[in-house]
């Protein structure tokens, strides 16, 4: 069974680095390598929020 807890605190965490990550472009550039690393540190928590999505609709 899928922790709402953990969802929640995934999902916050996914809110927070879209923020950092379009202000770090804006001051540095999309190609910037602080840029590239939040949005790399962002896709492993939205490709884990999916993997517990899936998991949660999954048949037990």
């Amino acid at each position: 069974m899928i922790n709402k807890d953990e969802m929640t605190k995934i999902e916050y965490k996914i809110h927070k680095l879209r923020i950092v990550m379009v202000a770090t472009a804006e001051e540095k550039g999309f190609n910037h390598s602080d840029t590239i690393k939040c949005s790399q540190e962002l896709d492993t928590f939205i490709s884990k929020y999916q993997k517990l999505k899936e998991n949660e609709k999954a048949p037990q």
